[in-house]
C-alpha cells in the first residue's frame, strides 16, 4: 500500500492523494475512501484536521442509522497521514452517487418545478428527516448545498453527512430558527426536531425561487427582520410562488416551535392532504418603542437582541432603570420588570471568577427580556449546550476561554434555564450538569478546573493533552496505549498533566479524588509520584492491558524518587536489582508494589528508628567522655586512685609470693 493509502480498521482504505473538493465536508477534508471487503460499495473519506469538534457523542447513532436518504456514517478512528505525524480523526460515510444539486447559495439557479417539488424532492428529504428523528438524532444542516442527487437518473435528493461539524456549524442565518441565528455558529448547541424542520422549509423555499433572498445582506439584517416581521412576511415573496407553497411554508416557518409543523404534516401535504392553515404569529409590540443608539425596537426581543450589539448603551440604560420602567409601563408587564430587579440583584450577589459585575447584569437582563434567544457575555453568544464545542473549539486553536469559563462560574446556563416559559422535565439534569462544571472550575486541583469542564461536555472529544495529542487517545486505554508511545520518545517529565489528569477523572469509573489532590506540583514529590504510579497501575489492570514496557520503564524512572525515600543502602541496593525484572514484566503494579510494599517499608522503617536510637546513645556516651576529659582533677583523681591501686596490688602479690618461698624453703 502506498503512503498516501491509509487502512482504517483493517478494513477501509482512504486514499488521501485523491481529494474529493466536490463532497465539501462541514469541517476538514473529503478524499476518496473503499471498502476492501466490498470495493463496489461506493464511500468517501473526512479527515478532520482543523480546529472543529465533530458531533462525538452521535457517532455511534449515525452509525447505526440505516437510510437511503441521508449520507450515512460506516466507520470511524484516527489515522496519521504519513509514520510519526500527527493522527487525525478519519469518518468513512455512503458516497452520494448523483452530484450535488446546488454547489453554493450565490447567484440565479433553475427554480425547481412545484410538481417536482412536492414530489419527488420534498419526499426523499422528508424521508430522510424521517430516518434520522425515528433515529433520535437531527441533521442540523440541511440547506440546498448540502443535498445530493440520489444517484445519476433519480429525481430524488440526500442529505449530505451531519456529523463531521457541530449542529449550525456554516449554516447561514438564513437557515437557522431567530433564536439560534443569533447564537455563534460554534455555540448554537444540538439542533431539535422542530429546527430541521425550520432549515427545510427554508431549503423548500430557495428551491422553489431559485435563489437566496437573503444574499448580500448581513446576518444582524437577517434576524433584525425575522425578529422585527416574523419569518414568513420577511422572506416569502408570496408573488412569485405557486400557491400549493403557500401553506406549508407558513406552516414550516412560523417561528413559535410549538405551531411549526411537524414531520407528520408534511408527510401528509406530500401525500396529498389539506391541512389547516397556521396563522402567522407575531411578538406582542409595546405601545412605544424603546429608543437605543437612534433606533426604535417595539418587542422585548427586539431589545434584547439590541442590547446585546450594543453593550456600552446597554449598561448605561439598564443601569439607569428605563428598561425596567420601559417593561413595566410600556410594555405592561409588571412581573417581566420585578425579574429585572432580581436579575440585577442576582448579578451583584454572583463573584468569584465569574467576570465583571457589568457583563453579569447584562447577560442576565437581557435573559428576561427573551428566554430562548443564546445568552451574551463577554462577547460571545452561546446556547447553554453550545458551551461545549465552543470551549472546545477555544482548546484546540489556543483561543481565550475566559468568557465561557466565566459564563459558567456566573451560572449564566443556570440562570437560563430558570427563566424559561416552561420549564421542562429534561432541564433537571442539566441544571445539576452546570452546577457541577461551576463546582469543578472552583477547584484548582488537577483533574478539575478548565480542563475537566472540557471533557464532561464534550464526553467523547480526545484528550488535548500536549503529551499524548498526537496519538488521538479518546478513552483510557488508547490513553495508556499513547503513553507506552511517548514512553518510547526519551520523554522528560511525569506522565501524567492537568489534561490527562481531567480526561481520566471525566471517565464512567474515575479515580479516587484523594489522588488527583496529591498530582498537584505544590504537593510533596515522594506522594505525586505514588499517585501517578497508583493511578497508572490501577488503569492497565481495569483496561486489562497486560504489557507496557515502555511505560514501566518510564513509571521505574520516576520511583527512584521512591527508593530513595528508604533508608537502608542495602535495601535500595536490593530494589534496583529487582527494578530491572519488573521493568521487563511490562505491569506497572510490579514497579509499584516493590517501592510502596507495606512490610518492607515498616522494616526499614523500624531499623532506620533502632539505627536512631543506637546513634543517640553513641552521642551520650561521648558527650559524657568528652566531659570527663575536659576536667583534669577528675582524670588527675581517678587516674592516681587507678595507679595507688594497681600499685598496691603488685606489692601485696610480692610479698604474699615472697612468703611462700620463704615458708616452703
Amino acid at each position: 500500500m502506498s503512503a498516501d493509502k491509509i487502512l482504517l480498521g483493517g478494513r477501509y482504505e482512504l486514499d488521501l492523494s485523491s481529494p474529493l473538493p466536490d463532497l465539501m465536508p462541514l469541517a476538514g477534508e473529503a478524499f476518496a475512501a473503499k471498502d476492501t471487503k466490498d470495493p463496489k460499495f461506493p464511500l468517501y473519506t473526512i479527515l478532520l484536521t482543523s480546529d472543529v469538534p465533530a458531533r462525538f457523542d452521535r457517532l455511534s447513532g449515525f452509525k447505526s442509522l440505516v437510510s437511503s436518504h441521508v449520507s450515512s456514517l460506516v466507520a470511524w478512528g484516527p489515522v496519521s497521514r504519513d509514520s510519526g505525524s500527527r493522527r487525525y480523526l478519519a469518518l468513512v460515510l455512503d458516497r452520494p452517487q448523483g452530484r450535488r444539486f446546488w454547489y453554493d447559495l450565490a447567484g440565479q439557479k433553475q427554480p425547481v418545478h412545484p410538481d417536482h417539488l412536492r414530489g419527488n424532492v420534498m419526499k426523499s428529504l422528508l424521508a430522510g428527516v424521517r430516518d434520522l428523528h425515528d433515529q433520535g438524532l437531527t441533521h442540523g444542516n440541511i440547506r440546498p448545498d448540502m443535498l445530493f442527487s440520489q444517484d445519476l437518473s433519480s429525481g430524488g435528493l440526500v442529505l449530505s453527512e451531519a456529523v463531521s461539524a457541530p449542529c449550525g456549524y456554516k449554516m447561514p442565518v438564513l437557515f437557522e430558527t431567530v433564536e439560534r441565528g443569533m447564537a455563534d455558529e460554534i455555540a448554537r448547541g444540538e439542533s431539535h426536531a422542530s429546527d430541521d424542520i425550520y432549515a427545510l422549509g427554508i431549503t423548500m423555499l430557495l428551491l422553489a425561487l431559485g435563489y437566496n433572498p437573503a444574499e448580500g445582506i448581513p446576518d444582524e439584517k437577517v434576524v433584525r427582520a425575522k425578529i422585527d416581521q416574523g419569518t414568513f412576511p420577511a422572506l416569502v415573496p408570496t408573488a412569485k410562488l405557486h400557491s400549493s407553497l403557500l401553506e406549508p411554508l407558513r406552516g414550516m416557518l412560523t417561528d413559535n416551535a410549538e405551531d411549526r409543523w411537524k414531520l407528520h404534516d408534511l408527510e401528509l401535504w406530500v401525500s396529498g392532504r389539506r391541512l389547516s392553515p397556521i396563522q402567522t404569529s407575531t411578538l406582542p409590540r409595546a405601545s412605544r418603542p424603546f429608543e437605543l443608539e437612534g433606533k426604535k425596537y417595539w418587542t422585548m426581543r427586539a431589545l434584547s437582541y439590541a442590547l446585546k450589539r450594543h453593550p456600552t448603551a446597554a449598561l448605561r440604560v439598564i443601569d439607569s432603570g428605563e428598561v425596567e420602567r420601559w417593561v413595566r409601563r410600556t410594555v405592561g408587564r409588571d412581573e417581566l420588570a420585578d425579574k429585572i430587579q432580581e436579575a440585577i440583584a442576582t448579578a451583584r450577589a454572583t463573584g468569584g471568577n465569574a467576570g465583571k459585575l457589568e457583563d453579569r447584569i447584562l447577560a442576565r437582563v437581557s435573559m428576561v427580556l427573551d428566554p430562548e434567544a443564546p445568552f451574551f457575555f463577554k462577547g460571545k453568544l452561546s446556547m447553554p449546550e453550545g458551551l461545549g464545542p465552543g470551549i472546545a473549539q477555544a482548546m484546540v486553536s489556543g483561543q481565550d476561554l475566559d468568557a465561557y469559563i466565566a459564563a459558567i462560574s456566573a451560572q449564566l446556563p443556570i440562570y437560563w434555564y430558570s427563566v424559561q416559559h416552561k420549564f421542562k422535565a429534561e432541564y433537571q439534569p442539566l441544571l445539576q450538569r452546570f452546577d457541577q462544571m461551576r463546582a469543578h472550575l472552583e477547584r484548582r486541583d488537577y483533574g478539575y478546573g478548565p480542563e475537566r469542564v472540557l471533557y464532561e461536555l464534550n464526553p467523547s472529544i480526545a484528550c488535548l493533552s500536549p503529551i499524548t495529542a498526537k496519538y488521538y487517545p479518546t478513552t483510557t486505554r488508547t490513553l495508556l496505549q499513547a503513553l507506552e508511545k511517548v514512553s518510547m520518545e526519551n520523554p522528560q517529565g511525569i506522565p501524567i498533566d492537568r489534561h490527562i489528569a481531567a480526561f481520566i477523572a471525566a471517565q464512567r469509573n474515575p479515580i479516587d479524588p484523594t489522588l488527583l489532590r496529591k498530582l498537584d506540583s505544590k504537593a510533596d514529590e515522594y506522594d505525586r509520584v505514588l499517585a501517578i504510579l497508583t493511578i497508572l497501575a490501577q488503569y492497565q489492570k481495569k483496561e486489562q492491558i497486560t504489557y507496557l514496557p515502555g511505560l514501566c520503564k518510564w513509571a521505574a524512572t520516576l520511583s527512584e524518587i521512591l527508593i530513595d525515600h528508604f533508608h537502608g543502602a542495602t535495601i535500595k541496593e536490593v530494589l534496583r536489582r529487582k527494578m530491572a525484572n519488573a521493568v521487563k514484566s511490562g505491569q506497572i503494579a510490579k514497579v509499584l508494589n516493590l517501592v510502596n510494599d507495606p512490610m518492607l517499608l515498616t522494616s526499614d522503617h523500624n531499623e532506620y528508628q533502632r539505627a536512631k536510637r543506637r546513634w543517640r546513645n553513641s552521642e551520650v556516651m561521648e558527650r559524657i567522655l568528652n566531659k570527663q576529659i575536659a576536667d583534669k582533677d577528675i582524670i588527675m583523681r581517678t587516674t592516681g586512685r587507678q595507679f595507688a591501686a594497681m600499685i598496691s596490688g603488685t606489692i601485696s602479690a610480692l610479698a604474699v609470693v615472697l612468703i611462700v618461698i620463704l615458708y616452703l624453703g
